[in-house]
């Protein structure tokens, strides 16, 4: 999938689009243009520096690709950028947002390394990052198309490799900890082959589906009945856009987990309060959310932030299956594993808290498959509004 992805971007990001930057930032026109052109491989770096970070970074990555609207950015950025402040802001906010995710808490460092290189002062170059940031996730989302996937990405943004290098500020490698864009590529490279093959050593042998087929085949008339009352159930829920502060949305089936939480962080309810979440599950043993999660957790994001006041805590349940102690320290990685992908959105992490029970607490019995499904969960509280 070799492409020219930089170019691409520099497209977009032509002579008349950087005047209009100059003017948001107050830079002038040379010193704009060259903290455009080294902001490209910077957000890019940035890119593969979250595939290497854990094992879920790329599927991270094309969830956020898929749910944010950067499409629209590619095509509209001029008018983005001359519709006045609040487009401008809009369009910086989606920036932050990736690039406290891509970058964590080395984005200073990352801003500081583009203002020595181009002359800017530090401020100018967070906001032309921000400016720069949309367009680029655009143009990858363009570029991988209608399927994207975590080794599309991989294979996308590497071939942009040496670019990265010739183009990126001094000091950019540095700043996140690597000596050349190979080592942070091979990183990227590892911890993407690392979620496949966990995902290759989960696939069931032929011989263990035929049985659960057979199995499956001899439960089926006493599940039939139950199969029937929740497909009516799931029907009858209706589909619900709601609306949150700064213009965000999210679209989610009423009387669910986000449905509920957004309603009452809009309300006048007091804290605390407490939510389990639903569609929120984990690798079998691990603390990789599975791909369908990922949206859970990027619709959180934009709730919590369109309420920055929020304080919440994290807490993780296990069934209790296992060693007690190594259960209470899953159900605690796998509450931070949520909490991580949080602030990556942008949620600051003073506003998180976590711990994890183990087994403690169960809401069903943990006699059947079903019910310690049930116990295996992440609830949320609400601790300040």
């Amino acid at each position: 999938m070799a492409s020219d992805l930089v170019g691409l971007v520099q497209g977009v990001l032509n002579s008349s689009v950087v005047d209009q930057i100059g003017k948001v930032v107050g830079e002038p026109a040379a010193k704009t243009q060259a903290a455009v052109s080294g902001a490209v491989p910077s957000v890019l770096a940035g890119v593969l520096n979250e595939m290497g970070s854990f094992p879920g970074g790329a599927g991270q990555i094309v969830s956020t690709l898929t749910h944010n609207g950067f499409d629209r950015v590619v095509g509209n950025l001029p008018s983005m950028l001359g519709n006045g402040s609040g487009s401008v802001d809009q369009l910086m906010g989606m920036g932050k947002r990736v690039l406290s995710s891509l970058f964590g808490d080395k984005l200073g460092a990352v801003s500081g390394a583009l203002a020595g290189s181009s002359g800017v002062s530090t401020a100018s170059a967070a906001s032309i990052l921000g400016i720069t940031a949309p367009a680029v996730m655009g143009m990858l989302g363009k570029q991988l198309g209608s399927n994207p996937s975590p080794s599309g990405l991989l294979g996308l943004v590497s071939s942009s490799k040496d670019a990265i290098a010739r183009l990126a500020p001094a000091g950019l490698l540095g700043a996140l900890g690597f000596r050349n864009v190979d080592e942070l590529t091979r990183k990227a490279s590892g911890m993407v082959d690392q979620q496949a093959s966990s995902g290759r050593r989960r696939l069931i042998p032929l011989l263990a589906i035929a049985a659960a087929v057979l199995i499956g085949l001899f439960a089926w008339a006493s599940r039939r009945g139950q199969e029937v009352r929740d497909t009516a159930t799931t029907a009858a829920r209706k589909l619900a856009s709601v609306s949150l502060p700064g213009g965000a949305t999210i679209n989610v089936e009423q009387d669910t987990f986000l449905y509920n939480l957004a309603r009452y962080l809009g309300s006048p309810d007091p804290a605390p309060k407490n939510f389990v979440f639903d569609n929120l599950n984990f690798e079998t043993g691990g603390t990789t959310l599975t791909p369908a999660s990922g949206a859970t957790v990027t619709d959180l994001t934009k709730v919590l932030n369109a309420y920055p006041a929020a304080q919440v805590k994290l807490v993780g349940f296990t069934d209790t299956t296992g060693d007690p102690a190594a259960n209470t320290a899953l159900s605690e990685s796998r509450a931070k594993a949520v909490a991580d992908l949080l602030t990556r959105g942008g949620v600051a992490a003073s506003r998180i808290s976590t711990q994890g029970m183990g087994s403690a607490n169960p809401v069903a019995s943990n006699d059947t498959e079903e019910g310690r499904a049930r116990n295996r969960r992440i609830e949320l509280t609400v601790v300040q509004k």
